[in-house]
């Protein structure tokens, strides 16, 4: 771009999703002096979403004005000379070999031209690994006549020194040295990633007219309780408990008690993103509603609805492509079989509960969402709505190609997603809850999108967030939670935000369920880290010295109840 010498590139990182309407910047590189073939060598920290469609926007520049040093943050872009962009999506480079992509420079002239920009995302070490606590407290103040009922609440402190409370424990009943349960949680959520980042360990005495009395506190890092786990008595395991307003008050004053960490570990735990660029893929199968209750598809009612300008899509089309069009990107051949149950073929054929929506029932794979929305469309001039509507086939069907790629290999392991979009109340509960129970084994999660108005009650006892699903038939119990289920009626609207918004609600559970399958397996990702729990404290006590456990009792203390009860194991806030 200069006529005596080398360009001067620096790049600018700009980021969206689908519910931003303009382009963010997120940074700049720095200035490489006289440099056609720069290697840069700033970083950018991007919070990592599965359920959202995030893009990366790089934009490359020349330097055109007198510059003294290599930092680029307070340059006016208008004034330099931009020399093109190149764009792409989180999932897109995260998927691929080596978490890295090279594009082309589209240039101004909206023409790719040879130049090229690469772009590496790593994720950020130790993200997922699980911390484990136990902790307990010494000669903590009577808040009451004789004793006190202490509980701890743990809050992380934000930069601008404000506090996020992220854990809360059980109420130990009348004691001054109360032992609580272990406490489990990731580095992100504990600590934000940070192990240096300070916590603040607060001790209350519970009241249950909810008027809990503030006992003391403390500040401490993960990277501090580790240390103190190793100490070899309770006075250097941990730190004092401190109420400022009583040492306001008192020279004298010492301190409320003492907090004692008898175990601090961080134990290794493989992440989504570890198996995606381990080589495991997510295959993603559409099945759609065709009984009868949908309506006629040439009326404008219908949720099967043929707009004949091909102006509006209907709800069925609206709702797939919020969620197909985050779950494209995870499938490596982006081919989706499309299953279609509750019609028939054939003005005298009975109505068929797993047929190939393309009619090719030994390929039923389309081309990515555009080719999902065409066959889905097509479909509906040849397929007779009918009824009545059965999920047992189409699960099944799902959980056997789910199993016959299962295996212990993560190299081209794939998890299968199974996407059900429906209108009305099942007809085969009994059999359903069966075939779902059956399938929590297999590699595969089903999402459930109830279209239209009516009564999804069922579906929402399918999807077993409040207690495990049991076969009615064996009375076998579901071996993990792999069923999401959500109204569209509570995301309906028209444009990419209703869709956006879909995707984001209903997909957000599946990594969690990925990672509970591979986990209960015992299936590791390729290319992991060094094997091993990773134990930077945990001295602990010898369990014939460990202080005895007060009873818990229902109403945590006499009387229990109170307006702001506390469950009898910590909580996540």
């Amino acid at each position: 771009m200069d006529k005596l010498s080398k360009s001067d590139p620096f790049v600018v990182v700009k980021w969206k999703t689908d519910s931003d309407e303009t382009w963010r910047e997120i940074g700049r590189t720095e200035i490489i002096t006289n440099d056609q073939n720069p290697n840069f060598t700033a970083q950018f920290s991007l919070t990592y979403l599965f359920e959202e469609v995030q893009r990366v926007r790089l934009e490359v520049y020349d330097v055109d004005t007198a510059f003294k040093t290599n930092d680029a943050t307070n340059l006016d872009l208008g004034k330099q000379d931009f020399q093109g962009f190149a764009e792409t999506t989180m999932a897109e480079v995260l998927g691929t070999s080596g978490q890295t992509s090279t594009l082309p420079l589209v240039k101004n002239t909206g023409r790719a031209g040879q130049a090229v920009v690469s772009i590496r995302m790593d994720e950020v070490e130790h993200q997922h690994d699980l911390v484990t606590l136990k902790l307990r407290a010494l000669n903590v103040d009577k808040k009451d006549l004789t004793s006190s009922d202490p509980y701890l609440k743990m809050a992380r402190v934000l930069e601008t020194g404000e506090q996020t409370y992220i854990f809360k424990t059980e109420v130990q009943s009348r004691t001054l040295n109360p032992v609580w349960r272990e406490i489990q949680g990731t580095v992100q959520q504990l600590a934000n990633g940070d192990l240096l980042r300070p916590l603040r360990v607060e001790c209350w005495d519970y009241d249950r007219a909810g008027g809990h009395d503030f006992i003391g506190g403390c500040s401490a890092s993960i990277t501090d309780m580790q240390r103190w786990s190793t100490a070899s008595d309770d006075a250097s395991r941990g730190p004092a408990l401190v109420n400022p307003k009583k040492e306001a008050k008192s020279a004298s004053y010492k301190d409320s008690g003492r907090l004692v960490v008898d175990l601090c570990t961080i134990t290794e735990r493989p992440s989504f993103l570890d198996y995606i660029a381990g080589g495991t893929e997510i295959s993603f199968t559409m099945a759609i509603d065709y009984t009868a209750s949908n309506g006629n598809p040439a009326d404008p009612r219908s949720l099967h609805y043929v707009d004949p300008a091909g102006a509006v899509l209907n709800d069925y089309a609206r709702a797939m492509s919020g969620i197909g069009r985050v779950l494209e990107f995870y499938d490596t051949d982006k081919k989706f079989p499309v299953i279609g149950f509750g019609g028939k073929l054939g003005p005298d054929l009975p109505a068929n509960h797993a047929f190939a929506v393309n009619f090719q029932e030994e390929a039923p794979e389309v081309e990515g969402m555009a080719g999902v929305l065409q066959a889905y469309y097509q479909s509906l001039r040849r397929v007779q709505l009918s009824g009545p509507t059965l999920f047992q086939a189409i699960i099944n069907q799902a959980a056997q190609i789910a199993n016959s790629t299962k295996h212990r290999n993560p190299v081209g392991q794939k998890y299968h997603v199974l996407c059900v979009m429906t209108d009305g109340i099942i007809n085969d509960m009994d059999a359903t809850v069966s075939a779902i129970v059956d399938a929590t084994d297999a590699p595969l999660s089903i999402v459930i999108v109830g279209v239209g108005q009516g009564d999804f009650t069922a579906m929402e006892h399918l999807d077993g967030d409040r207690q495990r699903l049991t076969s009615p038939f064996t009375g076998k119990v579901a071996s993990r939670d792999m069923v999401q289920f959500v109204p569209f009626r509570d995301f309906n609207g028209f444009g990419s935000a209703a869709q956006h918004a879909l995707a984001k609600h209903v997909l957000a559970e599946i990594p969690g369920q990925f990672i509970s399958y591979m986990q209960s397996n015992g299936i590791e990702p390729a290319n992991k880290r060094p094997p091993g729990s990773i134990v930077t404290g945990g001295g602990g006590v010898s369990p014939a010295k460990d202080p005895p456990v007060p009873p818990q009792a229902a109403g945590y203390g006499a009387g229990g109840g109170g307006a702001d009860d506390l469950p009898p194991a910590y909580t996540e806030y």
